[in-house]
């Protein structure tokens, strides 16, 4: 092991390492990503890595170690939806941290001076702004490779019932594997809804006052819960009105503890359904 470790460094680079692993982690396994729960499992990562102060452990416990650290702090960045959604988040994650540890092994295996290697963690003594631009520069090669050769998205066709600030809605929503938009200031999930196609069923005061910023692109006597978000569609970023969703609910499948609806003037596909919501937040 290198002789000086600065701990204040080695957890501060680790959470903003474990920042991006998990940003990739999400894209791989196309998960909505919440501010609260990655900054919380990102200082996880951080921490995690002072494992590396204690003494030398047996090699299969800290295989063991490193899963459960891992798995832990997957299960802190990204609610429990389905076990096969976890497993695979979980799979993105670790194999991306093996890769990182392979790398900085092996580097310490040729005489790289500057390279601490012990109970799967891993400390390089260098620049933390190298460091820093160096899994940048990963993350935007993964987002680059997705976003060129990256497969088509899932897509499903379901009924649903909702309730939309105290009103009920019905209709049918297109699960898209390839949706993933969230309220940028909280991280809550979007479900995009096409005013057209519910626009009869949504009470008077948020549909006159949906109707109005359509119109003339503002809200006035804006009721209690609606407000204008930045989203991210297929079409690019728009601003949005959004509203309190109090229910999102799909036969046979769990339904999210939080979503909100976001409301879009497009009619989706000649009106085959009206909403679109993230498929892996509805596991059957």
């Amino acid at each position: 092991m290198y002789g000086v470790i600065y701990v204040d460094v080695l957890v501060l680079v680790n959470t903003i390492t474990g920042w991006f692993l998990l940003r990739c982690a999400a894209q791989f396994a196309r998960r909505p990503q919440r501010w609260q729960r990655m900054l919380a499992a990102s200082a996880a990562a951080g921490f995690s890595s002072l494992v590396i102060l204690l003494p030398p452990l047996p090699r299969p416990l800290q295989a063991t170690l490193s899963l459960s650290l891992a798995a832990s702090i997957v299960r802190i960045a990204f609610p429990f939806d389905a076990l096969r959604v976890y497993i695979k988040t979980f799979g993105a994650y670790f194999t991306a941290n093996m890769l990182c540890a392979a790398a900085a092994l092996a580097a310490a295996q040729t005489g790289v001076r500057g390279v601490a290697v012990n109970n799967g963690a891993v400390y390089l003594r260098v620049s933390p702004v190298l460091l820093i631009l160096c899994v940048l520069g990963v993350y935007t090669a993964v987002e680059a490779w997705d976003y060129l050769f990256g497969a088509g998205s899932a897509q499903t066709l379901r009924s649903f019932t909702a309730e939309v600030m105290g009103a009920p809605v019905a209709g049918t929503v297109l699960l898209d594997s390839g949706f993933r938009a969230s309220d940028p200031a909280f991280g809550t999930p979007l479900v995009l809804f096409s005013y057209p196609g519910v626009s009869a069923q949504l009470p008077e005061p948020l549909r006159a006052a949906l109707d109005a910023y359509f119109e003339r692109g503002t809200l006035l006597d804006t009721p209690r819960g609606l407000s204008l978000t930045g989203v991210r569609t297929a079409g690019g970023l728009s601003v949005l009105p959004t509203a309190a969703l109090q229910s999102f609910s799909l036969p046979g499948a769990q339904s999210p503890p939080r979503l909100r609806a976001a409301f879009s003037r497009e009619r989706f596909a000649d009106g085959q359904f009206c909403a679109i919501v993230a498929a892996s937040l509805y596991q059957t």
